[in-house]
């Protein structure tokens, strides 16, 4: 996600209301900015009550190449194991998610 883009924003509400809804479960919510603005991020997090994991990745260009990510926002889902159940995971707003969620807890 990025400060700047759109999308990442409006899925923020979706987002938090997931991280409530599975709080008790054994899952952890990452969320990897790709701001070349490392303040910007820091205040949105701030702004936003951003939950769950935050971290900046400067630009990104490591784990966009890594993961093939050609646009954002993008969702991914590994297990606990760090084995990839999805790199292109349904967003926080659809429903399909969590039927992805309750078919692998």
């Amino acid at each position: 996600w990025a400060t700047w883009c759109g999308p990442c924003k409006a899925e923020i509400p979706s987002l938090q209301q997931l991280e409530r809804d599975y709080q008790k479960q054994n899952i952890t919510f990452m969320s990897v900015s790709v701001d070349n603005n490392k303040e910007a991020w820091e205040k949105m997090i701030e702004e936003k009550k951003l939950g769950g994991i935050q971290l900046w990745a400067d630009g990104g260009s490591k784990i966009k190449k890594d993961y093939a990510i050609f646009g954002i926002p993008r969702f991914m889902l590994f297990d606990t194991k760090g084995n990839i159940i999805s790199t292109n995971a349904p967003r926080p707003s659809s429903s399909n998610i969590r039927e992805l969620f309750d078919s692998n807890l």
